[in-house]
């Protein structure tokens, strides 16, 4: 699953501070991350992949600017994507 390897990367280099609302909803649910590491880890995806994308469309091939562009976009997605499925968690009115 690449939203472990994401949470993983965050893991190791954690440079977020964590946030609370969002630490109190993945230890109801025993989420085995925290949100500075989940937080960390798809600014990593974003920063790297994207400035891969950035530097494909430029440099390398400035003739076929689909391929730059469909990096940047999957890398989009994919942050955003691993993002909304750890910290989406929706609890019912009884246990708010």
């Amino acid at each position: 699953m690449w939203f472990e390897y994401i949470y993983n990367l965050g893991r190791r280099f954690t440079f977020f501070p964590k946030v609370t609302q969002i630490d109190e909803k993945l230890g109801l649910i025993q989420f085995p991350y925290t949100s500075s590491e989940i937080l960390s880890g798809v600014v990593l995806l974003l920063a790297v992949f994207g400035s891969l994308g950035t530097v494909l469309l430029i440099f390398v091939l400035p003739s076929l600017p689909l391929v730059g562009w469909s990096i940047i976009f999957y890398t989009f997605v994919i942050g955003f994507a691993s993002y909304a499925y750890a910290t989406g968690v929706q609890l019912h009115p009884e246990n708010a």
